[in-house]
């Protein structure tokens, strides 16, 4: 049989600090997430039109 006691500072404490890790964690998973889609989308060339945009000053190589 458990005692009856209250809780303490400290078990709240613990507590809120899991719900905020918790939460911390969620964001951290959906910001990765979108930087992965990101890249992968920069490298299939989706985004052709930014990639390919010339620099200001540069010209191309004579070579070409």
């Amino acid at each position: 049989m458990l005692a009856k006691v209250a809780p303490k500072v400290t078990d709240w404490m613990q507590a809120w600090g899991s719900v905020a890790g918790l939460l911390m964690s969620t964001v951290a998973v959906l910001f990765t997430g979108l930087l992965f889609r990101h890249e992968v989308q920069v490298r299939a060339g989706r985004r052709i039109g930014m990639l390919r945009r010339p620099r200001p000053g540069w010209s191309s190589p004579s070579w070409s």
